[in-house]
C-alpha cells in the first residue's frame, strides 16, 4: 500500500492512467472524512487534462442491484455522448440500449473503437447496498471486458466481510489518501463560490494560524474543516467592519472549532457547547470547580450548579480546550448562533474582541489592581479569589502566577489579608508544593530586578523551577511535532529555524525509529539536518544540539557498514551520518 498526500507529485494514479488499462483496478483508500473524493476531484480538475483522460464518476452508496449501476453510469455517460458511448461501447452501450433505446448505428458502437481515454470512478465502494458480488461483476466487466481505467473509492474499515476476497481479484493498486489540511483550507476558501470576497481575504490571510491551531487540536476530517469554514463565513460576512480594522480571529476561530468539532460528533452537543458560552470565564470556573472537588473527594453533587456545569467540563476536555476555554468570553450572540436561534454577527465579534473592542477581564488579580475604586465588601470578596486562584494554582502562564504571588504578598505588607508576609510565604509555598506545571502553556517569566527578603526570594526560587521545566515540556512537545513532520516529509522551510527539535528524543530511539521507516523518511532528516547547519548563525542558534549530532554519527557509523550492493535505507542513513557530522563540525 502507497501512502500518498494529496499533492504528492509521484502520484500512483498518474502512472496508473497513463498506461494502457492495465486489467485492474486502482483503489483510493482512508478513513471516513480523510478527503479521498476531495483527492479525486482536485486530481479530475488539475492533473487529468494534461494526461487525456476523461472521468465519469458515481457513487455506489445505497445502490444494491446491476440495474441501478448501469443506470448510475448511464447517467453520468450521457452528459458526454456521443464521444463517450462510442468509447465504452461494452458496457455502456448496452445500457444506452436498456435505458435510452438508443439506435446503436446512431452512436456507432464498433468494436474496432479503442478504449483508454475514459476513467471510471467508482466512489462510497463500502456503502453498496446489495450483495458485493453483483458489484464485483460490475467492475470485472468494466475492467475486463470493456478494458477502462477503472478508480475505486472506499473506507476499508466500514466495507463488508465479502470485501477482502473481491478486492484480491480485482485491485491491483492501493493507495492509502493522507489529509493535507493546508491545501485543503486555501481550496476552500479560494474556491467556494459560497464565500464572498471579504470573508475570503480575511481568512487567506489567517491560514497559517487556522492550520496550527487545527493541528493543535487533531482536526483531520475534512468536512469538520469546512464546517468551521463556512461558519466563519457565516459570521463575517454578515458584519460591518471599520475601515482600517485589522481582524483578530484567534479566540473566534478556536470557538468556532470547538464548536464545530463537538457537534460534528454529536447533535446533541449543541445545547452544551451554547451553554460553555453563557457563563463567564467559564475556563476559570470550571477548572477552580473541578480541582475543588477532585482534591474534597467529594462524588455527590454538592450543589444546584452541579446539573449545569458538570457536563461541560468533560466536553471541553476531551476535544482538548482545557486551556482555550480560560479565554472565552461570555457570548449571548455566540451561543444562539450555536443553537440556530439567530444570528447577530456584530455582537459575536464584538464579544470575540476581533476589532479590539474592549472588555473587562474580570479576573481578582486584575480587580485588585483597580482596588482604589472599590468598596470594602468588593476587595474582600477579591482578596478572597485571589487567594482560591492560589490555593488551587488556577493559572496557565507563569506570569500569571508570578502576578499573584506578588499581590498578595504586597497587600499583606499593608496588613490588607489574613498573613503575616511569613504566613503569605507559607500559604504560598504549601499551595505549590504538588503543583507540576502541566495546565502551564506559556513559561515566560519577566522579573524586575530589586532586593527581596528571605521568604520572597523562596518562592520565586520554586516559581524559576517550574517554569524552566514547563519551558523544557513545551519546547520537548513543539519539537515532537516537528520532527513527526520532517520525518513525513510535511515539514515546512520555518521549521528548519526551531529550536529543541531533538530535545524530546534520543539519538538511539530516533535512530530505532529510522530505521523502522523506509529510505524516503530517512532522506528527509537528512534534508532537514542540512537545511539546518547551512543558516548563518547555526553555531549559536543550535549549540546544544551538538552532543546529540555526535551521537547520531556514532550510533550510524557503528551500525551501518558500506558495503555493494546496499540497500536504498542503508545508503540514506549513511548520507544522513554525513550530513550530521557536517552539523557537528560547524557546531563544535
Amino acid at each position: 500500500m502507497t501512502n500518498l498526500p494529496p499533492d504528492s507529485e509521484g502520484l500512483p494514479l498518474v502512472e496508473y492512467l497513463r498506461r494502457p488499462p492495465p486489467m485492474y483496478a486502482l483503489l483510493l483508500t482512508g478513513p471516513w472524512g480523510v478527503g479521498k473524493s476531495y483527492f479525486w476531484n482536485t486530481f479530475v480538475r488539475e492533473k487529468l487534462p494534461g494526461l487525456n483522460r476523461v472521468a465519469m464518476t458515481i457513487s455506489a452508496a445505497g445502490l444494491s442491484t446491476l440495474e441501478e449501476l448501469e443506470r448510475a453510469l448511464f447517467m453520468v455517460s450521457i452528459q458526454r455522448a456521443p464521444g463517450i458511448l462510442r468509447e465504452t461501447s461494452g458496457v455502456i452501450g448496452k445500457m444506452a440500449l436498456r435505458w435510452a433505446k438508443i439506435d446503436p448505428e446512431d452512436i456507432k458502437l464498433k468494436a474496432e473503437l479503442k478504449t483508454g481515454r475514459t476513467v471510471i470512478c467508482i466512489d462510497d465502494l463500502e456503502r453498496f447496498a446489495g450483495e458485493f458480488d453483483v458489484l464485483f461483476g460490475f467492475i470485472v466487466s468494466l475492467v475486463d471486458d470493456t478494458k477502462l481505467h477503472v478508480v475505486l473509492i472506499a473506507n476499508e474499515e466500514k466495507a463488508g466481510q465479502n470485501y477482502a476476497k473481491v478486492k484480491e481479484k480485482i485491485v491491483g493498486r492501493t493507495v492509502k489518501v493522507t489529509q493535507d489540511i493546508g491545501k485543503f483550507y486555501s481550496d476552500t476558501v479560494n474556491n467556494v463560490g459560497e464565500i464572498v470576497s471579504k470573508s475570503r481575504d480575511v481568512l487567506r490571510d489567517y491560514q497559517v494560524d487556522a492550520i496550527s491551531l487545527l493541528r493543535q487540536k487533531g482536526v483531520t476530517n475534512l468536512r469538520t474543516i469546512r464546517g468551521i469554514i463556512f461558519e466563519m463565513d457565516l459570521i463575517l460576512r454578515n458584519s460591518e467592519w471599520p475601515k482600517d480594522g485589522q481582524p483578530k480571529l484567534n479566540q473566534l476561530f478556536n470557538a468556532i472549532t470547538f464548536h464545530v468539532m463537538a457537534t460534528s460528533e454529536s447533535a446533541e452537543n449543541d445545547a452544551l457547547v451554547a451553554r460553555c458560552f453563557k457563563i463567564d470565564h467559564v475556563g476559570m470556573v470550571l477548572g477552580v470547580r473541578d480541582i475543588s472537588r477532585k482534591k474534597s473527594g467529594s462524588l455527590v453533587a454538592a450543589d444546584k450548579d452541579d446539573a449545569y456545569l458538570d457536563p461541560l467540563i468533560p466536553l471541553i476536555n476531551s476535544f482538548g480546550f482545557t486551556n482555550d476555554s480560560l479565554k472565552w468570553p461570555r457570548s449571548e450572540a455566540f451561543a444562539a448562533l450555536v443553537t440556530g436561534e439567530t444570528l447577530d454577527a456584530i455582537a459575536i465579534l464584538n464579544d470575540f474582541q476581533v476589532f479590539g473592542v474592549e472588555h473587562e477581564d474580570r479576573r481578582a488579580l486584575i480587580r485588585l489592581q483597580r482596588r482604589d475604586q472599590m468598596t470594602e465588601e468588593e476587595f474582600a470578596e477579591a482578596v478572597k479569589e485571589l487567594e482560591c486562584d492560589i490555593k488551587n494554582m488556577h493559572f496557565t502562564t507563569i506570569m500569571d502566577m508570578w502576578l499573584s504571588w506578588e499581590m498578595l504578598y504586597g497587600l499583606s505588607t499593608g496588613n490588607l489579608t489574613r498573613f503575616t508576609t511569613k504566613g503569605c510565604a507559607e500559604f504560598f509555598l504549601s499551595a505549590i508544593a504538588n503543583f507540576d506545571g502541566s495546565k502551564i502553556n506559556d513559561a515566560t517569566l519577566h522579573i524586575y530586578p530589586e532586593n527581596r527578603d528571605e521568604d520572597e526570594s523562596s518562592v520565586l526560587e520554586v516559581i524559576r523551577a517550574i517554569a524552566n521545566a514547563v519551558e523544557a515540556r513545551l519546547e520537548s512537545a513543539e519539537g515532537q511535532v516537528v520532527l513527526d513532520r520532517v520525518i513525513s516529509g510535511t515539514a515546512d522551510a520555518h521549521d528548519a529555524f526551531r529550536k529543541s527539535v531533538f530535545s524530546g528524543i534520543t539519538p538511539d530511539v530516533l535512530f530505532d525509529r529510522l530505521r523502522a521507516t523506509n529510505w524516503s523518511s530517512i532522506a528527509n532528516v537528512a534534508r532537514f539536518v542540512a537545511n539546518r547547519r547551512s543558516l548563518a548563525n547555526a553555531r549559536e542558534f543550535f549549540a546544544d544540539e551538538l552532543a546529540f549530532a555526535k551521537s547520531m554519527v556514532e550510533l550510524i557509523g557503528g551500525n551501518v557498514k558500506e558495503s555493494r550492493p546496499m540497500t536504498m535505507s542503508d545508503s540514506a542513513m549513511l548520507d544522513l551520518e554525513s550530513q550530521f557530522r557536517a552539523f557537528a563540525e560547524i557546531l563544535g
